[in-house]
């Protein structure tokens, strides 16, 4: 993983005393919540809830969530993939794992649901461009996202796109581009259509024919060459509307 100089190392001793502002997510596998820091910078806090005796046995074999996540994580990292870095990770005395990275904004299903368009949709294209290079770059490297949807992408106060939860980040070499290209693309478009229905004004913001050309324009110029099965990628009206 790429250093970063301005965050910090911290441990679980310095962030359990912080509050917390927000839970993302709690359910039977993990409970994902914003604490803030001293300084009022907020850090995100993943804690794995699998039985403790389970997890103590996927760690030995190296088959944690959290060990894959770090390892896909880094790998990304260093591959120039936008994704949050990990800053902490350790296992509690309950013998549960916990992952920590700095907050970077709003996911884009969250940033679609309360757009505006008040700027006459630059915003909207210009992240609709990223998604498309964001995608275009994990298949330009062989790496399929098993859970690719706006939800694990985050925005940034300058619109620049950041991947999170990257655990489920497998290799797709040896596989058509086709078969690794269509689960995501199904997974963004269905998880964005989603997002819209909970907007004020769902036409407004659901997914045209022209987002997902502009969208398929970007995705393939994040590509030197055009690699082979991108004859097999569907068409932006096999989309629906």
């Amino acid at each position: 993983m790429a250093e970063r100089d301005d965050l910090p190392v911290l441990t679980a001793e310095t962030v359990e005393s912080w509050p917390e502002v927000r839970v993302f997510k709690d359910d039977r596998r993990s409970r994902v919540s914003l604490v803030e820091g001293p300084d009022g910078r907020g850090w995100v806090l993943k804690l794995f809830k699998r039985p403790a005796l389970r997890q103590r046995v996927a760690r030995w074999v190296g088959q944690h969530p959290a060990q894959r996540e770090l390892k896909a994580n880094r790998r990304l990292a260093e591959a120039g993939v936008p994704v949050v870095p990990i800053v902490a990770s350790w296992v509690d005395r309950e013998g549960r794992s916990w992952l920590v990275t700095p907050r970077v904004g709003d996911s884009v299903y969250h940033w679609l649901m309360g757009c505006e368009l008040a700027d006459g949709g630059t915003q909207r294209r210009a992240l609709t461009r990223r998604l498309g290079a964001l995608t275009g770059r994990l298949l330009a490297m062989k790496a399929e996202h098993g859970d690719y949807k706006s939800s694990n992408i985050l925005v940034d106060d300058g619109g620049e796109l950041h991947l999170i939860d990257v655990g489920a980040v497998t290799s797709s070499k040896g596989r058509p581009l086709f078969a690794a290209a269509l689960p995501m693309l199904k997974t963004l478009h269905e998880n964005l259509e989603d997002a819209a229905t909970y907007h004020a004004d769902p036409q407004a913001v659901a997914v045209t024919r022209t987002d997902r050309l502009r969208f398929f324009r970007a995705m393939q110029g994040a590509w030197d060459t055009a690699p082979d099965g991108l004859q097999h990628l569907p068409r932006s009206e096999e989309f629906g509307r």
